[in-house]
């Protein structure tokens, strides 16, 4: 196993380093439902779900949706409220109107493939740097290298200092095995999570309680909805039954989220619901 304390001073510590976390991969990696998966649009939805959702609340998650939209072509084809509804529990709900916004792009413009290039990919809905990437190097073998948090964490205590994005992407571009790009990504983000964890940030801040953020009455209304076909905002404001509710911010946040449309509001009749 690596030690902690380890820092680059030499070609072959870069090597060793190399050899020492991929042989702890081999016995150690996570047996997770996505690894191993050959099928682009499946590594898409595993990596948007991982976004910003823990490991565990995602593996179950995910073999639900893909059971329930089992390729691209049918997720393009889905009504968005049914998307919207099978994404329940995994929070922000963006990314699932993104998912299918990209899916129908996919099947429109690129014959139902993904594209396979970093630039191409990050031109579609939800898709950044960090996903594009895990794209490329996980369903088509590129040799890119993939940096999410544990990486940073991890590359910062190799180098022996903290690191910049633009320094970490060269220092994980330069670490890649030739030929095993996926697995040693992988291996690094399996290290991170498992043996060299972040600490807890001390801020000394008070947090912000969650249900006074726009973020829970988002996830609120959303939520309440997935249980409807339609709803007076009336009937809306009464079903959100949270201490705390200010009608005003609901009422805000239901025309923010029509205009995002990630629900539609009719405002003659006062009602809204999922899209179609």
């Amino acid at each position: 196993m690596p030690d902690a304390a380890f820092s680059i001073a030499s070609s072959e510590n870069l090597d060793l380093f190399r050899r020492q976390i991929l042989e702890w991969y081999d016995v150690h990696k996570r047996d997770l439902p996505w690894r191993g998966e050959t099928d682009p649009y499946r590594i898409l939805v595993s990596e948007v779900m991982l976004q910003q959702t823990g490991v565990e609340r995602v593996r179950a998650k995910y073999l639900e949706f893909i059971a329930r939209f089992p390729s691209i072509r049918q997720l393009a084809e889905a009504s968005t409220a049914d998307v919207v509804r099978a994404w329940q529990g995994l929070g922000y709900n963006r990314r699932a109107l993104n998912l299918k916004r990209t899916a129908e792009i996919v099947c429109r413009d690129h014959g139902g493939r993904l594209p396979d290039s970093t630039s191409e990919l990050e031109r579609l809905p939800g898709i950044g740097r960090y996903t594009s990437r895990a794209v490329a190097c996980f369903a088509f073998g590129m040799q890119v290298e993939v940096v999410d948090t544990n990486v940073r964490r991890i590359l910062s205590m190799v180098a022996g200092r903290p690191l910049n994005t633009r320094e970490t992407e060269d220092l994980a571009r330069a670490l890649l095995p030739p030929g095993r790009a996926a697995d040693w990504n992988q291996a690094l983000m399996d290290y991170g999570a498992l043996v060299y964890r972040a600490k807890p940030a001390r801020t000394g801040k008070k947090p912000e309680p969650f249900a006074s953020t726009n973020r829970f009455w988002r996830g609120r209304i959303v939520d309440t909805l997935r249980g409807h076909d339609t709803l007076s905002l009336t009937e809306l404001l009464h079903m959100l039954a949270y201490p705390n509710r200010d009608e005003q911010r609901v009422r805000t946040l239901v025309h923010a989220l029509h205009e995002e449309g990630m629900v539609v509001y009719d405002v003659s009749e006062d009602r809204v619901s999922l899209p179609h």
